[in-house]
């Protein structure tokens, strides 16, 4: 199936209508195998999951805002305050996984291991295009520019902190 998500057209990541789960606990969204979202124009915020560890797929502890076994298209997309054990906004996972974002930012989220903005795992791809990666922490790995894997294909990234 497809789900398509969109908010205002323009804007900085402040105008952006917002999906807040509070850090109350739970992720914005799952995408299961064979499944296609795409969110444009939203900001998702304080997602979180376990920051312990967890095992495969890792549903419980990986993707603070989204966990991903199909495809995720992220357009002019704000992803914030995402906690988790690895993936702390996105988590991917499989063969069958990818991440396309453009015009996004990845931005203060956090986890107790791997990638703090994005974590790609077993096969899973992703493409960064005109992002912003910012503000993201990882204890164990990737805690500067946060997104890890070795699939990952960045072109014409704006900024890395």
């Amino acid at each position: 199936g497809t789900m398509r998500v969109e908010g205002a057209v323009g804007g900085g990541g402040g105008s952006l209508p917002a999906i807040d789960r509070g850090g109350s606990g739970g992720r914005h969204f799952t995408v299961p195998a064979g499944a296609t979202l795409t969110l444009r124009s939203v900001r998702l915020m304080d997602g979180a999951v376990s920051t312990s560890s967890c095992s495969y797929p890792n549903t419980n502890c990986a993707g603070g805002n989204v966990h991903v076994q199909g495809a995720l298209v992220l357009e002019q997309t704000w992803l914030s305050g995402g906690r988790a054990y690895m993936g702390g906004a996105v988590f991917a996972i499989g063969s069958g996984a990818s991440v396309e974002a453009r015009g996004s930012t990845f931005s203060g989220n956090s986890v107790s291991a791997y990638g703090g903005a994005m974590y790609l795992l077993s096969g899973a791809t992703g493409s960064l295009f005109s992002c912003v990666v910012e503000s993201n922490t990882a204890y164990v790995r990737c805690a500067r520019a946060c997104v890890c894997a070795p699939a990952l294909s960045a072109r014409a990234l704006l900024s890395l902190s």
